[in-house]
């Protein structure tokens, strides 16, 4: 059996309580190595076309998200709002707010910890 197997197998015997803490940490784990991918990628200059283009668009005034999937944008849109998953901007973005530096988490901050107590506060 593959080390992987392996791992598979147990996080199929977790109990529902494991698994979650399991799936937290993973889900942590993955954007930290996400966004670790991504810092590589824009140090070599790999995004910098991207990035370019999506500048362009924007100064052209044709910039917009794209949402794929089985039905309309509109009502996808519409869907995720009423779940408190998406709020619509009130104003038309600006390439100056591309270029603003974000904020930097404070040592030991958690975004997936936030989520999850907002989630149990009702918010």
């Amino acid at each position: 059996m593959s080390e992987i197997e392996q791992l598979e197998q147990q996080v199929e015997n977790l109990s529902a309580e494991d698994f979650a803490r399991f799936r937290a940490w993973f889900i942590e784990f993955d954007s930290r190595h996400w966004d670790q991918q991504i810092k590589q990628h824009l140090k070599a200059g790999r995004l910098d076309n991207l990035i370019a283009e999506a500048l362009e668009d924007l100064k052209a005034g044709s910039a917009r998200a794209a949402l794929e999937g089985e039905e309309d944008s509109e009502g996808r849109l519409a869907r995720l709002e009423r779940q408190g998953l998406l709020r619509r901007a009130s104003a038309p973005l600006s390439g100056d707010d591309l270029m603003t530096p974000l904020p930097q988490p404070m040592e030991g901050a958690s975004v997936l910890n936030a989520l999850l107590a907002e989630r149990r506060e009702g918010r």
